[in-house]
């Protein structure tokens, strides 16, 4: 079940209607219906959220009493890092993956709802945070429905204070939230649909010319609006819970570098690695560029890894590891022989960065990745991958990301709130209008594989 589905639109309707029985238990009311969520969702390994959160909350409330604090935490990270690698190797490097078994035994959102785990465990252990007073009130934070498949990854401090206000929003706030979530329809249906195929075939056509090349920017546009789709509906619904979700995106192709663009892309689990894991290593060992360098490189083959145990994500962050720590230092390096003018870094550096890496990410297209990377295929033109961008299809995607890009380089506040009622459902109307004349079906959200 999807926030695509008719099967979400009926249960959505239902918790709608009940409600108003928050007011006497929110806990119990959310834990019931994420519950009801995720095994409709193809969640059938539940009994392991449950096990898995109840270790969580044992070892939280030995943190919260002081009682052999570190070593409780200790426990609850490992324990959660064994399982999440453990599922992994078996979904990512055998054909475990690709079968229906290989499906069913992999916890959807474990990548997700692991991080919130164990960042809740460090806020505890750093006093951030207060702990939850009872089990429902951890569980119903780990499982909360609308953010719980694909993120965001929110903190502890920041949700579980809301969830005890869950209740019908009001009707600005509810307006809005139905405006994010008709955006997110559109850029679902209409963009992100419609690039997948032909990125997605040109990607695994080991064709290495200019296309494929330039193909690899195409491919984190296709990324953008399929993610920034699945988290403005989430956005939504919670906003008519009466829940605000943090911003994931926040114009991303819009920085002028490299790691502008990291800190404004999947903010949620960027933000999530930089301060459990980048920052706590450079205090303790110096602001020094080469632990910069080594530990910029660490983060994202985290990052990498976090998506998946296979070598292309590998590759791919440690490309983008050094080139954030490396095209800085060059620019800097020009800027003292007074070569200004060569923008190394920049936008330029971000540019050659996502064509370099974008098929990586997507298709692991490492196999002939050194010829990828000689000059001739750089000026070589391949009629074969022209011909997908060409389609009627990816002319129509590419035409329907114009009000995303808009959004995105003009700061037009397309996906905020406004007091302009007539400006919000005017908003509404044109994102399902648009939708309904040129939708395409497709798979689901990218994200879903993490």
């Amino acid at each position: 079940m999807t926030f695509l589905s008719v099967e979400f639109l009926s249960f959505f309707i239902v918790v709608l209607f009940f409600i108003p029985l928050c007011r006497t238990g929110p806990h119990l009311f959310i834990a019931l219906v994420s519950t009801l969520f995720y095994l409709a969702a193809g969640g059938v390994l539940i009994a392991i959220v449950l096990i898995s959160s109840a270790i969580d909350y044992f070892c939280s409330a030995q943190i919260a009493k002081k009682n052999r604090a570190k070593l409780f935490l200790g426990v609850g990270i490992s324990l959660n890092l064994f399982f999440l690698i453990l599922v992994k190797i078996n979904f990512w490097t055998t054909s475990f993956s690709d079968s229906t078994v290989g499906q069913l035994m992999v916890p959807i959102g474990i990548s997700f709802y692991t991080l919130q785990s164990i960042g809740y465990l460090i806020d505890l252990y750093k006093n951030k945070i207060k702990p939850c007073q009872t089990f429902l009130e951890y569980y119903s934070y780990i499982l909360f429905f609308p953010q719980l498949i694909a993120g965001p990854i929110e903190r502890a401090g920041a949700l579980i204070p809301q969830l005890k206000e869950v209740r019908f929003a009001d009707f600005d706030k509810a307006l809005h939230g139905l405006k994010l979530f008709s955006f997110g329809v559109y850029l679902k249906l209409v963009v992100s649909n419609r690039l997948a195929q032909p990125v997605q075939t040109i990607s695994e056509s080991h064709i290495f010319d200019l296309v494929f090349f330039l193909n690899g920017l195409v491919i984190f546009l296709f990324l953008y609006a399929d993610f920034f789709a699945y988290t403005l509906m989430a956005r939504g619904i919670a906003s008519i819970l009466n829940v605000d979700l943090q911003i994931n995106f926040n114009r991303p192709f819009h920085r002028k570098n490299l790691i502008g663009f990291w800190q404004s892309w999947h903010i949620s689990l960027t933000k999530w690695m930089t301060d459990y894991f980048y920052i706590p290593l450079m205090l303790k060992l110096g602001n020094k560029y080469v632990y910069k360098l080594i530990f910029t490189v660490l983060t994202m083959v985290l990052v990498g890894l976090w998506h998946g145990f296979a070598l292309n994500f590998v590759i791919f962050a440690i490309i983008h590891g050094v080139l954030m720590q490396a095209l800085p230092r060059l620019q800097a390096g020009l800027e003292k022989i007074r070569l200004r003018w060569l923008k190394v870094d920049g936008r330029l550096g971000l540019v050659f960065a996502l064509c370099v890496t974008g098929n990586i990410f997507l298709s692991g297209s490492v196999t002939q990745f050194e010829s990828f990377l000689s000059f001739d295929n750089f000026v070589f033109f391949s009629e074969m991958n022209w011909s997908h961008y060409q389609s009627l299809g990816f002319l129509v995607g590419v035409g329907s990301i114009f009000p995303l890009l808009y959004f995105e380089f003009v700061g037009a506040s397309l996906i905020e709130r406004s007091q302009n009622y007539r400006q919000e459902i005017f908003m509404i109307v044109a994102a399902l209008c648009l939708t309904v004349f040129f939708y395409e079906t497709g798979a689901d959200h990218v994200y879903f594989r993490f």
